[in-house]
């Protein structure tokens, strides 16, 4: 019995550890995308000759980013789908 209750110690230190991982890994990652946000502005703006003041100049980088944004995610999700599919295909 005290072997077990350990056995979950461990699994449970384990997963505190991965979760802490990967909020330190979302941190790096909001700071990442911080840094870039200017840089990433300027290209698209500068790219479709529009001014950054300008309504029409913020209106066309946000759809821009939200578009590219929300592919990413779609790709993400149907890689995750095919990641779980073939998981389950093994078992």
């Amino acid at each position: 019995m005290a072997e077990s209750s350990q056995e979950k110690m461990n699994l449970l230190s384990t997963r505190l550890n991965q979760e802490i991982v990967l909020l330190v890994f979302a941190i790096f990652g909001v700071i990442l995308a911080l840094s870039w946000v200017d840089a990433i502005r300027a290209l698209v703006l500068e790219t479709l000759g529009l001014d950054g003041d300008s309504l029409k100049g913020k209106l066309a980088y946000a759809l821009i980013v939200t578009v590219v944004i929300a592919g990413l995610i779609f790709f993400f999700v149907l890689l995750l789908k095919v990641a779980v599919q073939s998981k389950i295909g093994r078992s």
